[in-house]
């Protein structure tokens, strides 16, 4: 029996209780569908439940954006109303919540799936119910279809519903990087529920034909953001104007690409060429926002470049075993970074720097001040690749035997040009199973071939920018053809191909940064074997030093100090004290406490505890001593006058001044101080770092004690000793 109109109303009045974004939409229950449409019923189904009208409609003097027809004869029971308002208000209302350009993304992205497994069985039940209507208003209807099933528990208790919802509709919809999944749709319905829920959604699309369909004929077809791409290069690649078919002279590094001034990046992928492909002379890019920030305007009219970006991992609350967060000291929760199931697409609107008013003018390229052939040399030498010289004009790389072939350098015009096509083979080269692994086995003049070389092409045109020697893709003008045919039948290559061409410049460029490591790790090994040189001083020699007092010091087990010291191994300055200057006290501290038979952590202030520390102490001035004339011997510059001291005292320079007493290095704490001395008197080293400029002025304002000084706190307040000693391993240790 159909239901009532009294039934009816309480249905759709319970239904807006869920969903209150409804009330924007008038409710009309009449009879059948001749009472609703008159003459027009005939063109309805004639077991229509339900219809949606997106049309104003006036009633009782309110203004609808839409109504809800009913034919009640059709509709059984209460719950057959509530699905036929399901369809119609979350369905095709719901689909109008979308603007205009994100609903032709939407039919499009149900559109493309039809024939995936999980959505078939939706698009089978709804093409027999439509046969003969178009895709877009089939579209329509497998997400009004699917909204059926809707109920306010899916989605109002649920976490992360908007978020979840709009990584499907972009991923599947808006950048198309894969076809929608039964899960997609619902992640977008469940969007879009609780947006009628909540009120956050209310109707963008206003279709102005016939009243029932739900299409506006108006809308382009959103196409993917690969496939504008990649359309723009088959037409730049025809022209000869793709952005790595364009040659680039030697010159300043990083001058090209395109980058983010805010930022200080270069964009990366896609989107690098993607911007290039835009034909801007300036290489600025930034959104309205970063251009506002700086007191820039964007000019009215202009029209922005759209990029997309990828988030693969996101910070989370770190959980327990039962679920829990795990909580800080300060009972706040502890993040940590997970990596993402399903990537996320997010896009953004750049402006570039041509386009944009107050912003400073583009800086004219400036020539190079170092030698990028040099720094190209380095890299090739640091990769290990086999490379041989061979008469004739060839340049390859040979997967068989995993070498480079080049013709001989003289052959080149330039060394640029020699060095552009080294690391071009260079590029192909880090395709091999061992390093990158890409697929390389393709004969030449195939698909895969020209794929491969797109790559190499593109990645050669990242690297000769940021070695800033040039690029010259004259040679390869014969993939062409190849390289438009790749893009035409698969527009996603693009992302591919550039994605990868970014690994092989980081592959590349990582070998920079290895012998950078290897050459500070050699420094740092020299300066460590200077140190030792410095500190291999027999302990005899400092026991024996007449300016330092070890009297007060007691017998060990009734051996002297020197016997003590020898029994355990320490022999030197340096196996007491280590070669890192910056810990000569801690190790000295560890190093001598077997001697006194304590544990290094011990802290009594009996006499042992103090004797240790103070003889730890004695030690590492010993030792800063003995660093700083190796510095000073290695690295020091004579003052040859009172305005060069003050000049390098200005610059942060530390100065030593040699005292007549004992002929040792004392660094001046003072300018006063600095002018007591005579300038052959000083001594001056490099400029301090930060962190040592900080110390020095720590230092500057505490008046260490001597070492007699130390000596006798030790023996006359030995509790109150060690906040002298300890005063003095702070001031003395840089």
């Amino acid at each position: 029996m159909p239901i009532t109109k009294a039934e009816a109303q309480g249905v759709t009045r319970a239904f807006v209780r869920d969903y209150p974004g409804a009330l924007e939409l008038a409710y009309k229950f009449r009879e059948d569908a001749a009472e609703l449409y008159g003459p027009r019923a005939a063109e309805v189904p004639a077991d229509m439940k339900g219809g949606y009208v997106p049309k104003e409609t006036l009633h009782a003097g309110r203004a609808y954006r839409g109504r809800v027809d009913v034919p009640l004869q059709n509709v059984e029971s209460a719950g057959d109303l509530l699905m036929t308002l399901r369809h119609e208000v979350l369905g095709h209302y719901g689909a109008n919540t979308f603007a205009p350009g994100e609903k032709r993304a939407l039919l499009d992205g149900l559109a493309a799936a039809r024939n995936e497994p999980t959505l078939k069985p939706l698009w089978d039940d709804v093409n027999r119910r439509y046969a003969g209507q178009s895709l877009d208003v089939r579209a329509e209807e497998v997400f009004a279809l699917h909204c059926e099933g809707i109920e306010p528990s899916q989605h109002q208790v649920a976490d992360q519903v908007q978020q979840r919802g709009q990584q499907s509709f972009t991923e599947t919809c808006i950048a198309r990087v894969r076809p929608m999944q039964a899960d997609d749709l619902h992640n977008i319905v469940c969007m879009v529920a609780q947006g009628l829920r909540d009120r956050s959604r209310t109707q963008q699309n206003f279709p102005q034909f016939n009243e029932l369909f739900r299409r506006d004929e108006n809308m382009e077809p959103k196409k993917p953001f690969h496939e504008v791409v990649a359309e723009k290069l088959i037409e730049q690649l025809k022209a000869g104007t793709a952005p790595w078919q364009k040659p680039w002279e030697p010159g300043e590094p990083n001058a090209y690409l395109p980058m983010n001034p805010t930022t200080g990046k270069r964009y990366k992928g896609i989107n690098a060429i993607h911007l290039m492909a835009q034909g801007r002379s300036d290489a600025r890019w930034m959104t309205y926002k970063q251009a506002a920030a700086v007191g820039a305007q964007v000019r009215k009219g202009e029209k922005g470049t759209p990029v997309q970006y990828w988030k693969f991992s996101e910070e989370q609350d770190k959980l327990d075993d039962s679920g829990r967060p795990v909580l800080d000291a300060k009972g706040q929760p502890v993040k940590e970074t997970v990596m993402l199931e399903r990537p996320r697409v997010f896009f953004a609107t750049v402006f570039n720097g041509e386009q944009i008013d107050g912003l400073p003018p583009l800086q004219p390229k400036k020539e190079q001040t170092w030698n990028a052939v040099e720094r190209a040399e380095h890299i090739l030498k640091a990769s290990g690749a086999t490379i041989t010289h061979a008469a004739g004009d060839r340049a390859f790389y040979r997967p068989s035997t995993d070498s480079i072939t080049l013709p001989e350098r003289g052959q080149f015009p330039s060394s640029d040009r020699y060095y552009a096509t080294a690391l071009h083979e260079l590029g192909h080269w880090t395709g091999h199973a061992s390093r990158l692994d890409r697929d390389l086995a393709h004969p030449f003049g195939s698909e895969g071939y020209a794929k491969e070389e797109l790559r190499a092409e593109i990645a050669s045109m990242i690297v000769g920018d940021e070695l800033g020697i040039g690029h010259d893709p004259g040679q390869h003008a014969a993939y062409v053809g190849s390289w438009i045919k790749a893009l035409q039948d698969e527009p996603l290559e693009v992302f591919r191909a550039a994605a990868d061409a970014e690994k092989i410049h980081d592959y590349v460029l990582a070998f920079e940064q290895k012998q950078v490591q290897e050459q500070d790790q050699q420094q740092s090994q020299a300066q460590d074997e200077a140190v030792a040189q410095a500190l291999a001083v027999d302990i005899a020699e400092v026991l024996d030093n007449p300016d330092v007092s070890f009297s007060h010091y007691q017998a060990f087990q009734g051996d002297t100090l020197e016997d003590a010291l020898r029994s355990r191994g320490l022999e030197t300055v340096g196996s007491i004290t280590g070669t890192d200057p910056e810990q000569f006290y801690a190790v000295a501290h560890d190093r001598l406490s077997p001697v006194f038979g304590i544990d290094p952590s011990h802290t009594d202030t009996d006499n042992a505890y103090l004797e240790r520390k103070g003889l730890a102490q004695e030690f590492a001035n010993m030792a800063e001593q003995l660093h700083l004339a190796q510095q000073l011997q290695q690295h020091g510059e004579q003052i040859v006058s009172s305005i060069d001291a003050e000049a390098r005292w200005s610059d942060g320079q530390r100065i030593f001044a040699f005292h007549d007493q004992d002929g040792e290095p004392h660094q001046v704490r003072s300018l006063d101080e600095l002018n007591n001395y005579a300038p052959d008197q000083l001594m001056a080293l490099p400029a301090l770092t930060q962190q040592q400029a900080a110390v020095a002025d720590q230092e500057a304002n505490m008046t260490p004690p001597t070492n007699d000084q130390a000596a006798a706190l030790l023996a006359a307040h030995p509790a109150d000793a060690v906040q002298g000693i300890e005063q003095a391993a702070a001031a003395r240790r840089q």
